[in-house]
């Protein structure tokens, strides 16, 4: 996040020492060799995004999988909601570490590339690997979660413009999430969506003989004891890419909003792929997608907003951000991500998936640039 410093308020700082590094590979404070603490760090950070990845995307999309089909839910109203909410876990401590721990501006800009990020590589990258498999996306659905996609995305941008967040500009963003929530739900039901998980699908024994087995079996102590795994190993690996990120001196901006969402994500990303394959629809890719920035802006970004402010009693200041280029950046990406859809008849291709990986692609030279030109 923040260079040239690491911070005292981390595990790695207290194990290994606060590093303080001037240029590139030259620091100081640390209290074993630097090469030993670059090996002992990239080795932390590759097994948290391994461990968490694996967790985010296996364990807890399929124990969330099986909720939804056990309680005849539909694979619109699972993907934007409980997926996505779930998924978005490593975003959403993120933002707790940001706001509590290392405070600074790094959560809202982690958030603007994780909107930038799902839309692109998640919806980009299922179309890319199961081109032709997958059914055609919900034309409703999606408007809906346009709307709260981009009223989301315009409110966190207003709300940053005078640089401090006040009581209600929080609350406004909590509660609106609910309210997402329940037009999800509303919608679904009026419309009668065919692409309904079945009770019958799954089945949940009622008498296990061993622990093991239970916990085998019994999704909702999986997903629990994945959330609880997905949260540890966040706090790990960024912890562990922060320090990285001051060792090579790294620009803040091009970690906060390229390097850290690509792999505080990955859980996402796959959640998205392996439940739109499993359910052979573009709709459980394209909602997980907007339903995760739906979730991080409302609740990653609002809900720690709120209770900094309930528990410190006053309003919360901001750095200045580049607001007018973060603006240009989300529209021009967005606008460009419905065009391809239409074209393609609201449906996931390969060619389609290309432009969007491309499109990512050149946002990442973007991320690069902008430190050079002084943004």
């Amino acid at each position: 996040m923040d260079n040239p410093d690491t911070t005292d308020n981390s595990l790695l700082s207290w194990s290994l020492g606060t590093l303080r590094c001037a240029q590139f590979f030259i620091c100081t404070g640390g209290y074993i060799p630097l090469c030993i603490d670059i090996l002992l760090v990239g080795i932390v950070g590759f097994m948290s995004v391994l461990f968490t990845a694996r967790v985010g995307s296996l364990q807890l999309t399929t124990a969330l999988l099986e909720i939804s089909r056990a309680h005849g839910m539909s694979e619109q109203v699972s993907s934007s909601t409980i997926i996505a909410a779930a998924t978005s876990l490593p975003v959403f401590m993120v933002t707790i570490i940001t706001t509590f721990f290392v405070v600074s501006n790094a959560g809202v800009e982690i958030v603007i590339g994780t909107c930038i990020h799902n839309l692109l590589i998640c919806i980009g990258l299922t179309g890319i690997l199961h081109s032709g498999t997958l059914s055609r996306i919900s034309i409703v659905s999606f408007i809906r979660d346009s709307v709260f996609y981009v009223l989301a995305v315009t409110l966190l941008l207003v709300f940053l413009i005078d640089e401090q967040i006040v009581l209600y500009e929080s609350l406004v963003l909590v509660f609106l999430y609910p309210i997402y929530c329940v037009t999800t739900w509303l919608l679904d039901r009026s419309s009668m969506s065919p692409h309904r998980f079945s009770k019958e699908s799954i089945s949940i024994e009622s008498s296990i003989p061993s622990n093991k087995q239970w916990l085998q079996t019994n999704p909702y102590l999986r997903t629990f004891i994945s959330v609880i795994i997905l949260m540890f190993l966040t706090y790990v690996m960024i912890d562990s890419l922060t320090r990285l990120g001051t060792i090579f001196t790294v620009p803040s901006r091009i970690m906060d909003l390229a390097i850290i969402p690509i792999l505080t994500n990955l859980s996402s990303t796959i959640g998205g792929i392996v439940s739109a394959r499993e359910e052979a629809s573009s709709d459980m890719a394209v909602g997980s997608s907007f339903g995760s920035n739906i979730f991080s802006v409302f609740l990653g970004i609002g809900f720690p907003w709120l209770l900094k402010i309930i528990c410190g009693g006053r309003e919360i200041f901001m750095a200045q951000l580049p607001l007018d280029i973060f603006a240009i950046i989300l529209s021009c990406k967005f606008f460009f991500m419905t065009c391809i859809l239409i074209l393609s008849q609201f449906t996931l291709k390969r060619w389609s998936g290309c432009i969007l990986v491309f499109m990512y692609t050149v946002y990442i030279v973007i991320c690069i640039v902008l430190p050079a030109i002084g943004g």
